[in-house]
Formats: structure tokens, C-alpha cells, sequence
């Protein structure tokens, strides 16, 4: 049978980006069901590990050549500098959308009220919310303006913040991969709500086993430390306070442990090292700032003897992180939210929402266990060699991209 042609588009390696990581180990495992072509803004910038495995063209090259492909695929999230050109080519010719990220409306907002163009915002709102959004945008905008706005009005009014601003992307595509349940039901409510019927498919995310190295020699602890980590960017809706108020909490107990923070901090406001100075825990918290690849990320999660993911609000997304964490045998404390809700008991301690007492408790029994860390640790690495296998997950895009394909013979 002849192999699909794909125009791929996605953030790729080394750009800053979970997105692009998660492309870079997709594509060798899609390669062989499938020709191809890798689109991006700045080809040469591409790996050179890409570079020698795939075509890489120039984004803007794809409406000229497109009739050259089966299909395109776009991976779409919420990062504006990563993903800004992939969705503008996107809307001028859909294909098939992976969304890593439910609610895109911190992208949308950014693109368009951001840059001044509240008409744009207006419009995005009022594709999802009718006429209600438009007048909700009109009152909020004479409130800026300094005119009085009757209370009652606001009485029916939907916090944007927490629209997903996704439906029309999904609507214009010919179909949609998600990587939880959560996200297929809330985008399935979604289009139905608009009166459209679009395939959803739930295909998992990958996670190939990566050898590790603990860093912890390169840490002034003792070498019985317990140490908990959260890693990733850090950001407020990670909830780094909420961590270190519980784990200030934990050291009354528990002298012995201690903190690691892997990733960029790229909020200024949020002024960690004035809380860790204020819960007196200087010496035992470290920040390694960004890790410069994969292989050295993995390296730090390695050094931790627990991972604590508490993303809140959540947009949707699936945790690159959590999932990392679990392939290299570390279990997971998380909110019980979301996709994070549909993770395993037996590899992760889920807690409430903004529940200190909870995240306490869960800090608590892992550090106290090593019994319980290797048998969560033992389950998680099972879970993520059998549920998230690459080969599994590639052979799932390319019978979701077969089946949209059939009923669509004329894309792209």
C-alpha cells in the first residue's frame, strides 16, 4: 500500500518547547508508515538529527506544494512565538489538528486583543458564547472606558479566561487527536453546542524510555536526603507556593528533605527566592534554571525521589513532565483534575485542588516510604512501556489520518 504523504508542521527541536520535544520523539516512529516532510519557519535552525531524516522546507512553501501531500497535520498549542505561523497556515488550510492544549485562549487573546484588535477578540467570543459574548465584551469595554455598567448585567457573564477558544480550529479541520478523555468530551460538547460533528480521536502521548543520570552528586545535601521536585517551566498555575508551603511543612517532620525546581522560571513576578527565604528554607531548595536539552532534564527528574506536578488551573494539557517522570519510575503527586485525574492510582497520589492539607498527607507518606516510591515506581514504568509505547501511539496516528483521509479522498 502506498505510504501517506504528510506535510507536518510543529515546533521542532531546540526550540524551547514541550511540543517540539514530543515531535522529535513521534517522528522516527512515524517515519516508516509514512513519507514525511517537516515544515518550518527557520529550516535550518532544525536539528541536524531532523535535518538528515526528513525533508525540512520552509513554512510558507506549503501553499505552493500542497498538492503534493495527503495531508497536513498541525500541531497547535499555547505558546504565540511557537505557534503563531502554524495556526495562520492552519486556517488557510486545515488538515488534522493536534491539540495539546484544551483551552487556547491565552493564545487567541494574545493574537488578537493583545495586538490591539478587540474586534478580533470579539469575534473569536462570539463564535462560541452568540450574542451574549458580544455584549459581555461591550459592558467590559465601556467599564474601561469609565462607564457605569449595571450590576445586574454581569449577572449571566462567563469568565474568559475559561473559554477554550478552540472550536472554531476544531471545525475547520477535517479531524482532531487529543490525548486524554477529558479533552474529547469537553471539545465534543463544544462542537456539538455550534451543531457540528467532527471526528475526535484519543491517541496517548508517547513516552520512549531515555537513559538517566542522577545529578544528586552535584547537590550540598547528605546523601540521605528525600528529595521532592517539580519540573518544567515555573510558572503561578504551577503552583510552586503551594509546594513549598506544604514542604515547609513536611521539613517540621521530615529534617531530611529537600526541594529541587527543574526549569526556566518565567514569571518575574513570581519571586521564589523572597518565599524561600520567608519559610526558612534556604539551603534546601535548589533551582537548577533551564535544563539546555532532553537527556539533561531527564537527568534532574532522576535525582528526585518524588515528582510534584500541581498545575491550576488546567487548560487541558497533558503533562509532558508527569509522563516523563513516570517513564524513568518516579511516582507523581498531582491534582485531581483533568487529564490528571485519568492517570493510575498505582503511580500517582492525586489530591484536591488548593488542598494543602491533602498535598501535606501525599508528601508525607512518599517520603516516609521507600517501600511505596519503588512500588509506584515500578507501576508507573509498567504504565508508560505498555500504554504509551511509540511504536503503539504512531500506528494510532496513522489509522486516525487513513480514516479521516477516506472520508475526505479530495484533501487537501
Amino acid at each position: 500500500m502506498t505510504k501517506l504523504r504528510l506535510a507536518y508542521f510543529s515546533p521542532l527541536p531546540p526550540d524551547r518547547s514541550g511540543i517540539a520535544d514530543y515531535s522529535a520523539d513521534l517522528l522516527p516512529h512515524l517515519a516508516p508508515l509514512a513519507d514525511i516532510t517537516l515544515f518550518a519557519s527557520t529550516p535550518a535552525a532544525v536539528t541536524p538529527a531532523l535535518q538528515a531524516a526528513f525533508p525540512v522546507l520552509p513554512l510558507d512553501n506549503y501553499p505552493a506544494q500542497r498538492f503534493h501531500f495527503d495531508l497536513p497535520i498541525y500541531h497547535m498549542g499555547n505558546n504565540i512565538e511557537n505557534h503563531e505561523a502554524i495556526y495562520q497556515m492552519m486556517r488557510r488550510y486545515p488538515g488534522v489538528m493536534v491539540l495539546h492544549d484544551y483551552r487556547l485562549h491565552h493564545f487567541i487573546a494574545h493574537r488578537t486583543a493583545g495586538r490591539d484588535d478587540f474586534l478580533g477578540y470579539m469575534r473569536e467570543v462570539a463564535y462560541v458564547l452568540g450574542p451574549a459574548g458580544v455584549n459581555q465584551l461591550r459592558d467590559h469595554k465601556l467599564r474601561a472606558l469609565g462607564v457605569t455598567v449595571p450590576p445586574q448585567a454581569a449577572a449571566g457573564y462567563t469568565t474568559l479566561e475559561n473559554l477554550a477558544l478552540c472550536e472554531r480550529l476544531a471545525t475547520l479541520n477535517l479531524g482532531t487527536i487529543v490525548h486524554s478523555h477529558y479533552v474529547q468530551a469537553q471539545l465534543q460538547a463544544g462542537l456539538a453546542a455550534q451543531g457540528v460533528s467532527r471526528p475526535v480521536s484519543v491517541i496517548p502521548m508517547l513516552m520512549p524510555g531515555h537513559p538517566t543520570s542522577s545529578q544528586r552528586h552535584r547537590l550540598p545535601w547528605p546523601a540521605n536526603a528525600i528529595i521532592l521536585a517539580s519540573a518544567g517551566y515555573l510558572t503561578p498555575d504551577k503552583r510552586p507556593e503551594q509546594a513549598l508551603r506544604a514542604f515547609a511543612r513536611l521539613r517540621q517532620r521530615l529534617p531530611e528533605a529537600r526541594y529541587l525546581f527543574i526549569g526556566q522560571l518565567l514569571a518575574p513576578d513570581l519571586n521564589l527566592d523572597q518565599l524561600i527565604a520567608e519559610l526558612g528554607l534556604a539551603g534546601v531548595v535548589f533551582q537548577t534554571g533551564f535544563a539546555p536539552d532532553l537527556a539533561m532534564l531527564l537527568n534532574w527528574m532522576a535525582t528526585a525521589d518524588v515528582l510534584v506536578a500541581l498545575r491550576d488551573p488546567t487548560v487541558g494539557e497533558t503533562s509532558g513532565a508527569v509522563l516523563r517522570a513516570l517513564s524513568i519510575a518516579r511516582p507523581v503527586i498531582v491534582y485531581d483534575h483533568g487529564w490528571y485525574s485519568e492517570l493510575p492510582d498505582d503511580c500517582c497520589l492525586k489530591v484536591p485542588p488548593g488542598d494543602e492539607e491533602a498535598l501535606l498527607a501525599a508528601m508525607s507518606r512518599l517520603a516516609e516510604s521507600a517501600a511505596l516510591r519503588r512500588r509506584m515506581g515500578r507501576s508507573a514504568m509498567i504504565y508508560t512501556q505498555n500504554e504509551l509505547q511509540p511504536g503503539r501511539v504512531a500506528a494510532a496516528y496513522l489509522a486516525f489520518l487513513q480514516s479521516v483521509l477516506e472520508k475526505h479522498p479530495d484533501a487537501p
